[in-house]
């Protein structure tokens, strides 16, 4: 097996487990928070924060090298598509960085309604990017 056939569908695994866990924690996860109550929600909150990393850290980390690397090696018709995924995989960073992370900061003092909602609308983009670059990798996918 190829090198290149290797990258894709290891970025494929990630990709897809990712888009999977996002939906997850989109449609279920982070709507149960505020069903946990004010007096337990930092100590729940931390936890998730906490265990979270656990499954998400390393298929993130995965997925954004490989598709950096597929970008760099890719050639072809598929250039774009590869281009693509390399953009969508630094945008999901981008988005987790710069917002996911100060929404989970913000809620880590407390459960307000105001943070909860901000990070369930700031979520729903970056997992139409997840989505999208789990598109991406299928199509690839198709061409092998």
């Amino acid at each position: 097996m190829s090198l290149d056939r290797i990258l894709l569908i290891t970025c494929a695994a990630a990709t897809w487990w990712m888009t999977g866990l996002i939906w997850f924690v989109q449609s279920v996860h982070y709507p149960l928070f505020e069903q946990v109550g004010h007096d337990q929600f930092q100590p729940y909150h931390a936890a998730h924060c906490r265990l979270t990393k656990r499954v998400v850290l390393v298929p993130m980390l995965l997925e954004l090298v490989l598709a950096l690397a597929i970008a760099y090696r890719s050639t072809g018709d598929q250039i774009y598509l590869a281009y693509a995924g390399g953009f969508f995989a630094i945008m999901t960073w981008v988005m987790t960085f710069f917002r996911q992370l100060k929404d989970h900061d913000q809620l880590s003092s407390g459960f307000t309604v105001e943070s909860h909602r901000r990070l369930l609308s700031g979520n729903f983009p970056r997992a139409l990017i997840w989505t999208s670059h789990a598109l991406v990798v299928f199509i690839q996918c198709l061409s092998l």
